[in-house]
């Protein structure tokens, strides 16, 4: 019977030990600790995705707008500043509760896996209310069915989002990109596709 070393054609091969060929424990124990080290340093190099999970607070840095802003009679329209963000992580989806004094609680989740999810959006569309002393005020409404579709860019959470307001013939589209700075700072960027509207707040953890 031929022998396994017969290995024309496979410079170095020889030099393997035998010991570290496939199907030995010894082996299978160097190739395992050989992956543990490639994983360590995927971790180091900041390819896992940050843990955001927590209670969060308007801060860090000032909220900053681009393009012709966050009104009425622009293009982004996305509703108030969040203060505050209730957020639980898991492998599969990423929950964020909105907490609002005003407009009230809202809830946001995310599939981690690219597969599509319905959420309500919350959105300026037009409409004025009054606070007291007659003080015009934008109003906020919720939209539901907007479509969420979620995935990991490196560190960076990148969703697409369609939403359809009634009485329009097209829908709005969004970009949101959620990211954790090495100060630990959670930013949310939203911006209009198709135009140069954005609008990224910022939060500190509590």
């Amino acid at each position: 019977m031929e022998s396994f070393d017969r290995t024309a054609g496979r410079p170095g091969w020889r030099s393997v030990p035998r010991v570290l060929r496939f199907g030995s424990p010894i082996a299978r124990e160097f190739w395992s600790t050989v992956g543990a080290v490639a994983i360590a340093a995927a971790t180091l190099s900041g390819q896992e995705p940050p843990k955001i999970s927590g209670e969060w607070k308007l801060g860090g840095h000032d909220p900053a707008i681009t393009g012709r802003g966050n009104a009425t009679d622009g293009q982004l329209s996305v509703g108030t500043v969040i203060r505050a963000l209730s957020i639980s992580q898991n492998a599969k989806s990423i929950t964020i509760e909105e907490q609002d004094a005003m407009w009230g609680a809202n809830t946001i989740v995310y599939h981690l896996d690219g597969t599509a999810v319905t959420n309500t959006f919350r959105m300026l569309l037009g409409k004025t209310g009054f606070l007291s002393g007659n003080r015009p005020v934008d109003v906020v409404e919720k939209v539901p069915g907007a479509e969420y579709t979620s995935k990991w860019k490196g560190s960076q959470l990148i969703s697409a989002i369609t939403v359809e307001v009634p009485g329009e013939r097209e829908a709005r589209r969004y970009e949101e990109t959620i990211a954790l700075d090495a100060d630990g700072v959670l930013s949310i960027r939203i911006r209009r596709v198709g135009t140069g509207d954005s609008r990224t707040l910022y939060y500190k953890k509590q």
